[in-house]
């Protein structure tokens, strides 16, 4: 599968565990070197991610960042822009979620939700867009909590929303020559998520 990465930059974040981890390893096999973002709970997991990186013969740079504090995100960023020289790609993969029926949804767990999972998705991509490059190509990674329904998902209400802020933030799309193919990017994803969640 080419995606056109070989020599090029990707930040992932979530990158620790899941879906993000296997789309860290995925763009280093195509020629990327990796951002690893993480937060600090799973400093061993995003180890593991930045190992499989450099196993493949990229780059690896591990990133703690807290994604639902934009203080700590503008932080994170503020030392990314001295070590890197832009961004071609940016997969924006963190979130949480609680799995209880909705009347039990406590105010604490929704707000936590949505720290992470829509919050985190803003703060993080308004403070990279100065580093994407004209070419950049930039995924949300949402789920089927989006789309269907999923009553004991506090996921099912937010992931909608981060989807629509990461559209609103779009950039001119770049020439054919220099963008990376979408179709077959977005279909690599979601290999990884189906290798993660085989059910």
């Amino acid at each position: 599968m080419d995606l056109r990465l070989s020599g090029k930059i990707a930040l992932v974040t979530g990158a620790s565990s899941g879906i993000g981890a296997a789309t860290a390893g995925l763009l280093a096999a195509e020629g990327a070197d990796v951002v690893v973002v993480s937060y600090s709970g799973n400093a061993a997991g995003a180890e593991r991610t930045a190992d499989e990186v450099r196993s493949l013969g990229r780059e690896a740079l591990l990133l703690r960042m807290d994604v639902g504090d934009p203080e700590a995100v503008a932080s994170a960023v503020a030392e990314l822009d001295k070590k890197v020289s832009g961004l071609d790609v940016a997969v924006l993969c963190a979130g949480i979620n609680v799995i209880t029926p909705f009347e039990r949804l406590t105010p604490a767990e929704w707000d936590q939700v949505v720290r992470v999972n829509l919050n985190g998705t803003f703060y993080v991509l308004h403070a990279i867009v100065p580093l994407l490059r004209d070419s950049a190509a930039v995924v949300t990674v949402a789920s089927v909590a989006a789309k269907a329904s999923a009553p004991a998902s506090a996921a099912a209400s937010v992931k909608p929303a981060a989807s629509a802020a990461a559209s609103a933030s779009a950039k001119p799309a770049a020439s054919a020559a220099t963008r990376i193919p979408w179709p077959r990017f977005v279909a690599a994803i979601l290999e990884c998520a189906a290798r993660v969640f085989p059910d």
